[in-house]
């Protein structure tokens, strides 16, 4: 039996950005509002076509955006099922590597920066909400903090919401304040996924440190009023970085 409010049935479909992405919204309002309680299972993907009128593949793309965002697990042979958001951690951290780093005074620049524009491989475009092979703006750089390099930052952003970009970044010291002030862009909600890894020969040549050390790996996807805007690959020296979680 599909439970979805009728409110969001009504009101998924908008033109700012894809079906997929409005329906991935809907059920993650759902499952928020214990309308899918933890522990129970989605409607099957054909009574979610119906009931959103939208393609099987729309309904695919929606759910494994949830997944990747931990709302749901999809298990072979059972269904998707919904997953306890209590059990994770809000390290609540809306504020960038850099605000982090300059709040506790230092002094933060980039160095190496290269912009371009890439396809999106198909887990960029589904972090952007974008179909697989569009054009993102990718940007890459070393961050100094007091001219020591601490870590590789990798964004990926869509280029319609950044027009002249490369000519703004040139006086850019933190992106999300270059999004907020130049282009009206204001974060207010991101995922995060943090984890840790032995530096490569490669990110120990570029982080001065030596093969193996260790690394603290931070993946986010962040949203301007539920719309993707970013999505950060962030790899950062464990011995000079650390994250305070408050309950």
């Amino acid at each position: 039996m599909l439970s979805i409010i009728n409110q969001s049935k009504n009101s998924i479909m908008k033109p700012k950005h894809p079906a997929y992405i409005s329906v991935c919204n809907s059920l993650k309002d759902a499952i928020n509002n214990n309308e899918f309680p933890v522990d129970s299972f989605l409607p099957p993907e054909a009574d979610l076509e119906k009931h959103y009128g939208v393609s099987r593949t729309t309904i695919r793309r929606a759910i494994e955006i949830l997944a990747q965002e931990g709302y749901v697990e999809v298990t072979q042979g059972r269904g998707t099922m919904v997953l306890n958001q209590s059990k994770k951690q809000n390290v609540g951290m809306l504020s960038s590597i850099y605000r982090t780093l300059r709040n506790n005074g230092l002094t933060i620049r980039p160095r190496s920066v290269h912009i371009d524009t890439i396809p999106a491989e198909r887990k960029v475009a589904c972090a952007l909400g974008l179909p697989e092979g569009s054009a993102v703006l990718r940007i890459q750089r070393i961050q100094l903090a007091n001219e020591e390099p601490i870590s590789i930052i990798t964004n990926y952003i869509n280029p319609e919401f950044v027009p002249d970009f490369e000519k703004d970044f040139e006086d850019m010291e933190s992106l999300y304040e270059l999004l907020e002030v130049r282009y009206g862009i204001i974060i207010d909600s991101t995922y995060d996924v943090i984890s840790a890894k032995a530096a490569d020969f490669m990110e120990a040549e570029l982080l001065q440190v030596k093969s193996g050390a260790p690394l603290i790996t931070f993946e986010r996807h962040t949203y301007s009023n539920r719309i993707p805007q970013t999505y950060d690959n962030n790899i950062i020296r464990a011995d000079k970085f650390q994250y305070e979680i408050k309950h």
